[in-house]
């Protein structure tokens, strides 16, 4: 399977999960697939700017996710 294939099915997954609630496992799965992949960081703001929490997202949840990769723009 090519790259894009991959990456067409792995946004089409992150737009099914932006359109329910979500829950921060989720929303690490996200971050960390996209470091993984070395996904650029706006593409990965978008979609976490889509998503919908079904709970708080606490300081140290998001200092841990910024350190393997994530910058200024992907936390805004």
């Amino acid at each position: 399977m090519s790259f894009r294939r991959i990456a067409a099915v792995y946004v089409m997954c992150l737009s099914v999960w932006a359109a329910s609630d979500s829950t921060v496992q989720q929303v690490k799965q996200v971050v960390e697939s996209a470091v993984r992949l070395k996904n650029r960081d706006q593409e990965v703001a978008e979609t976490l700017r889509k998503m919908k929490l079904s709970e708080r997202l606490d300081l140290e949840t998001v200092e841990a996710l910024r350190s393997p990769g994530g910058t200024a723009e992907t936390e805004s």
